[in-house]
């Protein structure tokens, strides 16, 4: 099995999305996570790809650019090639974290903290946000179709960060995702403090 193959295994495993270093943790350290980190940016078609000036945070599999694998690196049996790409959930964090107002008037990042990749109990939150009452806000990111496992990771961050970080108790939720599947928007709709929110990406060209 080729590195590139090992690599995809870990990220078809993964319940989250994992930083280059956590891959090369669970391929045992082989090769080491500034070997993995070169081996991930590979992947990614260059001439669709611009480079980049720093290590992103987090990779995860989603929908797109053209890997083509002979056999299934979980089975083994053979397969026909599919379509596999490294989206980095950081851009819309880094996005986002500049433009709560878009999805709340009066939201914010948390003013005592930096509010990006807070560490609870559970997790790491990835934006951590006060609504204009002063309650705090957990907002969970992800890349493509976020599936009903997310509920389970937001609640429980919720209630780290009500045991650890909130004066008042008062904590909300917020899953932001291109798309949800029908099994979280079931779940959902017991929830009353946790929110669904889309984004969109969208494209505008001038003449130079």
């Amino acid at each position: 099995m080729s590195q590139a193959e090992r690599i995809l295994r870990v990220l078809r495993n993964a319940d989250r999305p994992l930083k280059d270093s956590e891959i090369a943790d669970r391929m045992d350290g082989v090769g080491g996570s500034n070997a993995i980190y070169h081996q991930l940016m590979n992947l990614h078609d260059s001439s669709k790809t611009k480079k980049v000036d720093q290590r992103p945070r987090k990779w995860v599999l989603a929908d797109g650019i053209n890997v083509n694998e002979k056999t299934d690196v979980i089975s083994g049996e053979p397969k026909e090639p599919q379509k596999t790409q490294l989206s980095l959930e950081s851009d819309v964090q880094g996005y986002l974290s500049e433009r709560l107002h878009d999805i709340e008037q009066g939201l914010s990042i948390q003013s005592d903290r930096t509010g990006l990749e807070v560490q609870v109990d559970s997790g790491r939150v990835d934006i951590l946000a006060e609504d204009s009452d002063g309650n705090l806000v957990v907002i969970e990111i992800k890349a493509g179709e976020a599936q009903r496992a997310v509920l389970g990771q937001i609640k429980a961050y919720m209630a780290d960060v009500i045991d650890e970080l909130s004066e008042t108790g008062d904590v909300r939720g917020i899953i932001v995702s291109e798309d949800f599947s029908q099994k979280l928007t079931r779940a959902i709709t017991l929830e009353n403090n946790i929110e669904l929110y889309t984004y969109e990406v969208e494209f505008s060209f001038n003449k130079y």
